[in-house]
């Protein structure tokens, strides 16, 4: 129940998620957005690895999923605290 009415206050938060595949919103460098999609299939790999696996776990590839995970929170909060410049709006 905890859980459930946590998720539900949550879904009130002005939160500004990003999408890995449309970066070219956030930021105008391509070795930028290059770099986030190559994440990103990397990301997707060591999870479909951990599915593979399982029952077992592989403690690299958990690293690698955690990892992800705290990069695309790092990378919403930071897009949600730091407004685009108008110059990015404007295009």
């Amino acid at each position: 129940m905890i859980i459930l009415m946590s998720l539900a206050v949550l879904s009130f938060i002005p939160i500004k998620y990003i999408y890995p595949s449309r970066l070219d919103y956030l930021t105008e460098n391509q070795y930028l957005r290059v770099s986030m999609a190559l994440i990103t299939v990397i990301w997707g790999a060591a999870t479909s690895g951990l599915l593979w696996l399982y029952p077992q776990s592989n403690h690299f590839l958990v690293a690698i999923s955690l990892g992800y995970l705290l990069l695309y929170i790092v990378i919403s909060l930071y897009r949600t605290w730091v407004p685009l410049t108008s110059v990015l709006i404007e295009e």
